[in-house]
């Protein structure tokens, strides 16, 4: 699928309707890492790395016909796009998926940060009753 799409936004460029080409060979090496990750692990997906959140998306029970199509309105800046509205182009969408720019210094330092806090905000918010969005043992995931 990430093959597909990564021709599919090469025509979409030569016609003069999509501008993100950047896809990588062998990005589908990392579509085993969306099933080892749970949902509520938080991800911070590179754009280009899309076979992560496709992998988590089927998984998830999103049919492979809608991911492509939500893919393609990504590449191009549509409007529809559900993730950023045609601000960008990005990736995810789920509850733990987090929007990232392309570049390591502003991907890992955020990625770093949800790391460190998961145990912190369980004693933190544990004084006052509240539930911490992501569980004390969770996997803050990031590619670059």
């Amino acid at each position: 699928a990430t093959c597909c799409l990564h021709v599919e936004s090469r025509i979409a460029a030569l016609i003069g309707e999509g501008f993100y080409t950047i896809g990588p060979c062998g990005e589908e090496l990392l579509s085993p890492v969306g099933l080892v990750l749970r949902d509520t692990d938080p991800g911070a997906l590179h754009y280009r790395h899309v076979a992560v959140a496709i992998t988590r998306m089927l998984r998830d029970g999103k049919s492979l016909e809608d991911i492509l199509l939500d893919r393609a309105r990504g590449y191009t800046v549509s409007v529809n796009d559900p993730v950023t509205s045609g601000r960008h182009c990005a990736i995810g969408g789920g509850p733990s998926d987090f929007v990232v720019t392309s570049t390591l210094a502003s991907q890992c330092p955020p990625a770093v940060g949800r790391a460190l806090g998961f145990a912190l905000s369980h004693s933190l918010l544990s004084k006052s009753g509240r539930t911490p969005r992501f569980p004390r043992d969770s996997i803050s995931f990031v590619t670059v």
